[in-house]
C-alpha cells in the first residue's frame, strides 16, 4: 500500500483544483450526490485498470455516472444493513425498558435492556469496522466490473476481504486519521475548507483501489 501515492495523485491533473471543487459540491447536494459517488467509483475502476490521470471529466456520462452512484450506495448499504437491523432492535429494545421500567422517589431506576444496550456500544464500534469494510470490498468490485450481481458474490466477496483485512482495515484507518483534522480544519475555516471535501474521496479511492488490486491479485485491466 503506498498511502503517499493516494495523497499526490489527485495533483497530476492540470485541472485537478476545479474537478475537486466541482465534485465538493455536487456532494453537498441531496440527490445529486449520488453523481459524486459515481464519480469515485470511475476513479477506482481507472486505477485498478492501471491509470491515474487524468481525472474523469465532470461532463462526461453524468447520467450513467449518477445511476453507479445509486447502485454503488445500494452495494454498500446491502453490506451493513445487518448492523442497522440489529442497532434498531436494541434501540426500540431499550426504549420499551425505558418506558416500562418502575419509578422510584422520581428517579428511574436500573434498567438491563437498557444496560446491555450501552454495553453493547463497544462490540456495535467493532462490527461497524468490520462491516464497512466488507461495504468497501463490494463496492469496488462494482467498480470495476460494473455488475451489480458480482457484487453481491458475498462468498467471493468475503474471500477477498479475508485475504486482505489488514489492507482494507489500514485504508479505513487512514481515511479516519486525514478526515479527522480535515474536519477541524473546516470548522476553523467557517466552512470553507470543505470545499475540498472531494479530494478526501478521490484519496480514500486511491487506497481503496490499490487494496483490491492486491487483494483480489488484479494484473490485467478489468473488463465490463
Amino acid at each position: 500500500m503506498d498511502f503517499g501515492r493516494g495523497l499526490s495523485f489527485v495533483r497530476q491533473d492540470p485541472d485537478w483544483l476545479v474537478k475537486t471543487l466541482l465534485g465538493s459540491v455536487i456532494s453537498f447536494v441531496p440527490i445529486l450526490n449520488f453523481a459524486a459517488t459515481g464519480y469515485s467509483m470511475d476513479v477506482i475502476r481507472q486505477i485498478v485498470t492501471g491509470r491515474e490521470t487524468p481525472l474523469p471529466k465532470w461532463g462526461e456520462n453524468f447520467g450513467d455516472r449518477w445511476v453507479r452512484g445509486l447502485i454503488a450506495t445500494v452495494v454498500g448499504f446491502i453490506y451493513v444493513l445487518p448492523l442497522v437491523l440489529i442497532g434498531c432492535g436494541w434501540g426500540i429494545v431499550a426504549l420499551a425498558g425505558n418506558a416500562a421500567r418502575p419509578q422510584s422517589n422520581g428517579q428511574a431506576t436500573a434498567n438491563a435492556p437498557v444496560l446491555a444496550a450501552l454495553c453493547s456500544i463497544p462490540i456495535f464500534f467493532v462490527a461497524g469496522l468490520l462491516l464497512g469494510t466488507l461495504a468497501m470490498v463490494a463496492q469496488a468490485r462494482y467498480a470495476v466490473t460494473n455488475d451489480f450481481g458480482s457484487a453481491m458474490r458475498f462468498s467471493s466477496i468475503v474471500a477477498e476481504w479475508r485475504s486482505g483485512l489488514g489492507r482494507w482495515l489500514s485504508v479505513l484507518a487512514m481515511t479516519l486519521a486525514i478526515a479527522i483534522p480535515f474536519g477541524i480544519v473546516g470548522l476553523l475555516t467557517c466552512g470553507l475548507g470543505y470545499l475540498l471535501v472531494f479530494y478526501l474521496i478521490l484519496v480514500q479511492s486511491h487506497w481503496i483501489a490499490q487494496a483490491y488490486r492486491e487483494s483480489a491479485g488484479v494484473t490485467e485491466p478489468a473488463t465490463t
